[in-house]
């Protein structure tokens, strides 16, 4: 809005001008704050299935150096994951070859999948390992002592801003799915093997919270927040045995069926409830 002084009053007037710059800086200030933590940061993951232990740098957009970021082991559990930047510039490197493995820049919250995991081969004794994993399996069921709900299981709706949020993520990075590192019986990865797209830590923690007060609902006691995997990719072949969630941190759990491409048969969940 534009502002006019009148002369006569222009001591005081200076300092009520001064005031509303000061105002309109702070207002800017926080306006550009609010801009970069809310509107520009994100998070990346990378995970590594690339023989040599790896560093991940980033590169001043301004110099053009380089700056050590974080080391990245190989497999699953030596993820990383990081705040960033949309339009920063991340390397990664070979740290015995020295070789530049990956250039990444950012656009989106991303998962970074490096090289591919080797193949672990095809089991023995398949049917008699599958048999046997299903008893187990069957034993285990009767260790859960106590049910929350009538019936054991529910079928709801995400709120749109948690369900818009996950396939926003989902749309930006099916294409950067990593082999899971999978080796139980209950998914026949030798035949078909699974993949995952493991968000990073804090947009899986937003989820969680915004989900913690349905599951509280439906089963009428007060929950801990436990665990998110990630995204779960089955392809054409697929198999899950039924199975019982590990007891010391599943009291409660979802399935979110995130996405179905070109399913030509139903693949539905087999549920064991308490009737």
């Amino acid at each position: 809005m534009d502002r006019f002084f009148f002369e006569p009053f222009s001591s005081s007037l200076s300092s009520a001008e001064t005031l509303d710059d000061n105002e309109d800086h702070e207002l800017i200030a926080d306006i550009q704050q609010y801009y970069d933590i809310i509107c520009r940061t994100v998070e990346i993951a990378f995970i590594s299935h690339h023989p040599n232990p790896l560093e991940v740098m980033w590169v001043n957009p301004h110099t053009l150096i380089r700056q050590f970021e974080e080391p990245l082991e190989y497999g699953e559990r030596n993820t990383v994951t990081m705040s960033a930047t949309l339009g920063d510039e991340y390397v990664v490197v070979d740290t015995e070859t020295l070789e530049d493995i990956v250039s990444y820049t950012v656009e989106f919250d991303a998962f970074i999948v490096i090289g591919e995991m080797e193949d672990p081969g095809k089991p023995r004794r398949v049917r008699d390992w599958i048999e046997g994993a299903h008893h187990s399996e069957w034993e285990r069921h009767g260790n859960v002592k106590r049910s929350f709900t009538p019936l054991g299981f529910h079928l709801g709706r995400l709120p749109d801003d948690v369900w818009g949020s996950i396939q926003a993520f989902y749309y930006n990075n099916e294409d950067h799915k990593a082999r899971e590192e999978f080796e139980e019986a209950y998914i026949n990865w030798w035949e078909a093997p699974p993949y995952v797209i493991v968000p990073p830590m804090e947009l899986k923690q937003h989820w969680q919270d915004q989900i913690l007060p349905l599951v509280e609902k439906w089963t009428g006691v007060e929950l801990e927040s436990t665990d998110i995997y990630g995204m779960r990719r089955y392809e054409k072949g697929a198999r899950l045995l039924s199975h019982v969630d590990r007891e010391e941190t599943h009291a409660a759990s979802l399935i979110i069926n995130v996405a179905q491409h070109d399913a030509t048969d139903p693949w539905p969940v087999e549920v064991y409830d308490h009737a």
